[in-house]
């Protein structure tokens, strides 16, 4: 069975914070992109085996 992961991209800001334990939520804007990954078709949540933090690696998140 292949693992269900969710990936989410953060700011270098918030994935530091949420590695040094001091950021214990993440919030999204309620958008249909996050609508379609985060809940199926009935309005249930989808389940997710891993959740994958990954950090931006936009220039101008570099402050």
């Amino acid at each position: 069975m292949v693992d269900k992961i969710l990936h989410l991209t953060l700011h270098r800001k918030w994935f530091k914070q949420i590695l040094a334990g001091t950021k214990k939520v993440e919030y999204r804007e309620i958008k249909p992109y996050w609508t379609k990954r985060l809940f199926d078709s009935n309005g249930s949540p989808k389940k997710y085996d891993y959740i994958i933090f990954k950090k931006s690696s936009s220039f101008s998140d570099e402050k």
